[in-house]
């Protein structure tokens, strides 16, 4: 399957693109549709398959959906100005990657993450949260030291 065919918001199309991504791997044509249904999905595959992907692209078509029509089909129920989608992970080296990942594909959409662990200063984390964000990715320890 091609992310052509997904008819995704012009915005992530773009971001999409200029990470050269063209076909969806097996993980992702088999979650994207499920998530982007609003469906929950569990997946398994190897390192390396693209896993973050198929989450974070529906996710964030969902959420533009949602800011340009809240009620178009994708568009995520109840979503309000202080929404996010919180993405848990077990270390802070899996919390930067998969930010990153967030970042490059929501470059142009006006999204923002940010990474929340531990061995770093709390101001920066508290700032940004406050500041509004859409995905926080964070490991157990500092999400409950920031609640």
């Amino acid at each position: 399957m091609k992310y052509s065919e997904l008819n995704l918001d012009p915005k992530l199309v773009s971001a999409i693109e200029n990470l050269n991504y063209v076909e969806a791997t097996a993980i992702q044509e088999q979650t994207i549709p499920h998530i982007l249904a609003g469906k929950d999905v569990a997946g398994l595959a190897q390192t390396g398959t693209g896993k973050t992907a198929a989450f974070l692209i529906p996710l964030i078509e969902r959420i533009l959906r949602t800011h340009n029509d809240p009620n178009h089909e994708r568009a995520i129920k109840n979503w309000n100005a202080r929404s996010f989608i919180l993405i848990l992970v077990p270390t802070r080296e899996l919390a930067d990657q998969i930010n990153e990942n967030v970042v490059k594909l929501a470059f142009g959409t006006g999204l923002k993450s940010y990474p929340l662990y531990g061995g770093t200063g709390y101001e920066k984390q508290k700032e940004a949260l406050l500041s509004g964000l859409q995905f926080i990715v964070s490991t157990p320890g500092r999400l409950i030291d920031l609640y």
